[in-house]
């Protein structure tokens, strides 16, 4: 496989398999950060990846050097290939009398005999075969074919009517069995046997660690980064011989959310916060003979000198990140406070950055129950109930007719001027900040990448929590109460003089968090033996 130079970093990516963008994912980004400025490093998959291209260039690390445990075991050479695409599946013939044909649909085929599905293909992106599903005689997947993206049948797995995995098949390019798991047992073929000095494992990880230690013995030294949510972080001690391991703890943690870093065989945690770095600190015990790990604070992602055009604006934009499952009688007090501050100004309007739908439908119910308030409608009349069916951002308010005109004509000053943002992508949350004055993000735990891009956009926050992004009375306010929020709010819209400050603020702080800056300190993590 593709290899970097004498002396690389490995990170253990813990990818799930849809090509999808990883936007959060700490592997990503800090493959990324290598990647474009040069430092020597590559990835150690651990799982299956059948469409590891794909993702690589959906993730902006088509140029990654990689190396694959279920690549060596099934003798990859090819790094790329063309995926298979349906006519190049073959069929068997169906039986004298029975009709075969083919109910083509959105993302794939089904394979029809009579009126009965007896296969089915799975597309991936762009139309390729992902997967072939076959059935049984009463309906149930007997066993599934899985393809890689270069081209070759990788997989093939079996199944109960329960559907019960019973054995799965992992295959060379030439269609020969690499690997098989059934019965309790993981199975290698003669030359991986003689390679591990066994042929038989007890399941699927200690097999994966097996071959990722063998090839780490061949390589020269250089560290481990490996996310606290690896699912092998627990077992990789033998991956550290030679190779140091690096804990990457990329979210923010809280007391209770503590769990001891790979019981300290861990070299360093690399951690987001300086909170974060308390809690470790304060919660790691010394074991007999064990050496607690470093800790290790780095920002998960890089600010970028962006200033927002807001002044430039007629409007005047909160962004309010609600954080997920917001707590309803937290939102009883923040939300009327967001209200008013709409109602006071007819410029002023927001956008609510909400999790989940789940958690706007939370949201929204407290901002429809504020209104309300507000506009003089009471909580036990005809007007309230009509006035809970109405959405953030309607822009007009024509029904329903239980609402009086002056109810009606109030509550659409204010709905249209809410906009609910669900999930929104991260490119999405840097094009609201540019035009955004002032970040009100309440939460136990603040979004790190929206604490970070507003200083980069140079925009003060009001925070509960403090993360070290945010020094209170600098480039934001850190209130610890939400009945404040109302006072910390006037603080900075009522004049530009504490809104100038925190623009200067944030400029002094961008150093800091400069991706120059975080190779940096990452490049001491890693020299540190």
């Amino acid at each position: 496989m593709k290899k970097g130079g004498p002396l690389v970093d490995y990170l253990l990516p813990a990818w799930p398999s849809g090509i999808d963008r990883f936007e959060r994912d700490p592997i990503v980004n800090l493959a990324q950060l290598f990647n474009t400025r040069g430092h020597s490093a590559m990835l150690l998959l651990l799982q299956e990846a059948p469409w590891l291209r794909y993702q690589l260039h959906t993730n902006g690390l088509a140029g990654m050097p990689w190396w694959s445990a279920f690549d060596a075991l099934q003798d990859v050479a090819a790094t790329d290939g063309l995926p298979w695409s349906f006519a190049d599946l073959t069929w068997p013939d169906a039986p004298r009398g029975v009709i075969q044909y083919p109910l083509y649909g959105p993302h794939g085929v089904t394979m029809m005999r009579d009126d009965r599905p007896w296969a089915a293909v799975q597309f991936a992106m762009g139309g390729f075969v992902a997967a072939v599903q076959w059935f049984a005689a009463d309906g149930y997947c007997l066993q599934k074919d899985t393809y890689d993206d270069r081209g070759f049948l990788t997989t093939s797995t079996w199944y109960t009517s329960a559907g019960t995995e019973t054995k799965k098949e992992w295959f060379t390019p030439m269609g020969t069995v690499a690997v098989t798991a059934a019965a309790g047992a993981v199975t290698v073929n003669a030359e991986w046997a003689a390679k591990l000095g066994r042929p038989t494992f007890t399941d699927l990880d200690h097999l994966v660690l097996a071959v990722a230690a063998w090839y780490l013995t061949a390589q020269p030294g250089g560290h481990l980064v490996v996310p606290a949510d690896h699912p092998l972080l627990s077992q990789a001690a033998p991956l550290t011989q030679h190779h140091p391991l690096v804990v990457l703890q990329s979210t923010e943690m809280r007391q209770a959310d503590f769990i001891e870093p790979s019981d300290h065989f861990a070299h360093t945690v690399v951690v987001p916060t300086q909170r974060t770095a308390a809690v470790i600190r304060q919660s790691a015990k010394p074991k007999a003979a064990v050496r607690v790990p470093a800790v290790q604070v780095i920002p998960p992602f890089a600010a970028e000198l962006r200033l927002g055009e807001s002044t430039e604006l007629s409007t005047v934009t909160l962004y309010w990140r609600v954080g997920a499952q917001p707590a309803p009688d937290r939102l009883a007090v923040i939300a009327p406070i967001l209200v008013n501050i709409l109602a006071a100004a007819p410029e002023r309007q927001i956008v609510i950055d909400c999790a989940s739908d789940r958690d706007a439908q939370t949201v929204v119910l407290a901002w429809l129950t504020a209104l309300a308030r507000t506009i003089g409608v009471a909580p036990d009349s005809a007007e309230f109930q009509a006035l809970q069916a109405l959405p953030p951002g309607t822009d007009s308010v024509s029904e329903p007719a239980a609402l009086t005109d002056t109810h009606r004509d109030s509550a659409q000053s204010i709905l249209k001027r809410c906009r609910i943002a669900v999930a929104p992508a991260l490119a999405e949350i840097e094009a609201d900040l540019q035009k955004t004055r002032l970040v009100v993000d309440l939460a136990d735990t603040p979004d790190l990448f929206v604490q970070i891009a507003a200083i980069s956009a140079g925009l003060p926050q009001i925070n509960r929590a403090v993360t070290g992004f945010v020094q209170d009375h600098q480039n934001g306010l850190v209130i610890t109460a939400d009945d404040q929020l109302a006072d910390a709010l006037d603080y900075y819209l009522a004049t530009f003089t504490h809104w100038d400050e925190a623009v200067v603020a944030c400029v002094d702080r961008l150093d800091g968090y400069a991706a120059d800056q975080l190779l940096k300190t990452w490049e001491e993590v890693l020299r540190d033996d």
